[in-house]
């Protein structure tokens, strides 16, 4: 349900409405109002009110008292809404005064974010002299270029390695860093690079700098010009 709720079957927002004017008449600087916001909320009210009862007798109702009430119905519940936000959105006003004006509070909790499930499935699509083009995808939907749900990047860590050396077998934080927002994923190198081996691991990350498991390791060798 959300908040404010203001009911909108006629009945029902006569009643809510009687007890929402009626609460802050009596007392507007308890719910952060002055006398004048509380005597526009009674004005409006008792207009739809009054609207109300006429139709409420069937020998009154006519085309034009069913227009005029749900015109004085709706400025009624614009009316109300706007204080009703203002008036939940205010924390300065006690959690018990605001449901008794028949508010939903609001939650100020925010669901949490949890760590990325999913690990990427991490390739080199491409090499070139002194590039190398990745791509990522997530191992729940392998056909697609998206970052699992909930993350902002791919952080995708690498190594080079002489070709003589064995390649290495996971990710350190001396590592280089590719923070992969989109896709595909360019890495350049230095000439020195040449004829080395380059070794590639990648993670999700969400907007918390939770993280995700590790891909497993993609390598290739670094062309020269």
């Amino acid at each position: 349900m959300t908040a404010p709720y203001i009911p909108t079957r006629d009945s029902l927002l006569d009643q809510w409405g009687l007890n929402f004017s009626d609460l802050i008449t009596a007392d507007p600087a308890l719910y952060g109002l002055d006398a004048a916001d509380a005597l526009a909320i009674q004005n409006a009210y008792d207009a739809f009110h009054a609207a109300y009862i006429i139709v409420s007798v069937p020998a009154n109702r006519s085309q034009t008292t069913v227009a005029t009430k749900n015109n004085l119905k709706n400025t009624f519940i614009q009316l109300a809404r706007t204080y009703a936000q203002q008036i939940r959105n205010n924390p300065g006003v006690a959690n018990d005064d605001k449901l008794a004006l028949g508010l939903n509070l609001a939650n100020n909790t925010p669901s949490p974010i949890p760590a990325p499930t999913s690990q990427p499935i991490l390739s080199i699509i491409a090499g070139f002299p002194l590039a190398q083009q990745l791509r990522y995808a997530d191992s729940n939907s392998p056909a697609s270029r998206k970052k699992a749900p909930g993350s902002i990047v791919c952080q995708i860590y690498g190594r080079l390695t002489l070709a003589a050396d064995p390649l290495p077998s996971s990710p350190t934080p001396t590592d280089f860093v590719i923070q992969g927002t989109k896709n595909p994923v360019i890495q350049q190198f230095d000439p020195g690079d040449a004829g080395k081996f380059s070794t590639y691991w990648a993670r999700f990350v969400n907007r918390n700098g939770l993280v995700g498991p590790w891909s497993d390791s993609v390598s290739q060798l670094v062309l020269g010009v």
